[in-house]
């Protein structure tokens, strides 16, 4: 041909019956599939730099809650290395109040009620501190549509969950020091009706 140079798979099989020596070989021009296993290589590599360098936790769980797959974001908000957690589940470090609200989100989505869900919960931080997040979870399923994975992106709230609390704290006190204001009008006008 023109000199290009391409992949080739070469087979030899020797040819029962002929002379001593005597192969078949096949030569096939493999450069479709080197080409397709180069994408799916390059599409490998650009998920895995997102994964491992994203800003939020990110996480690939088992069917049975064991973490498959786990960022350094993730390990940052709950406190464990990564080979701490790929050594346990999800529900061993959620907060016991907010398990089954999570687990029964996760069973709409396998029974495919619905297809993601988004949670605000509590994680048990290795530290024994609660770490409020926003957990969002989809389910990955194979070809034929069997389930093969939970995805999961965890993202911190808890500077947000601790300013609520003090916009409601506030809310409180504000609202009380109206009831103890309310309260001293009502008495100074009462009194003020008995001296008239």
């Amino acid at each position: 041909g023109d000199g290009t140079i391409f992949p080739v798979e070469i087979g030899l099989n020797p040819l029962k019956g002929a002379s001593a020596g005597l192969v078949l070989a096949s030569v096939i021009d493999i450069s479709a599939r080197k080409l397709a296993e180069n994408e799916l290589a390059l599409r490998e590599q650009r998920f895995s730099a997102a994964f491992e360098q994203a800003a939020v936790g990110m996480a690939q769980v088992g069917l049975d809650g064991r973490w498959l797959r786990v960022n350094p974001r993730l390990c940052a908000i709950t406190g464990y290395d990564e080979q701490e957690l790929l050594r346990s589940n999800f529900q061993a470090i959620t907060h016991p109040d907010d398990l089954q609200a999570d687990l029964d989100l996760l069973q709409d989505v396998m029974e495919g009620r619905r297809h993601d869900y988004t949670l605000e919960k509590r994680y048990r931080h290795k530290q024994g501190h609660d770490v409020w997040v926003a957990l969002t979870v989809a389910l990955v399923r194979g070809e034929n549509g069997e389930p093969l994975y939970e995805s999961a992106v965890i993202e911190d709230i808890g500077a947000r969950k601790a300013l609520e609390a003090r916009v409601q704290e506030q809310q409180r006190e504000l609202e009380h020091r109206v009831q103890e204001r309310t309260a001293e009008l009502q008495a100074a006008n009462a009194a003020l009706e008995h001296l008239a």
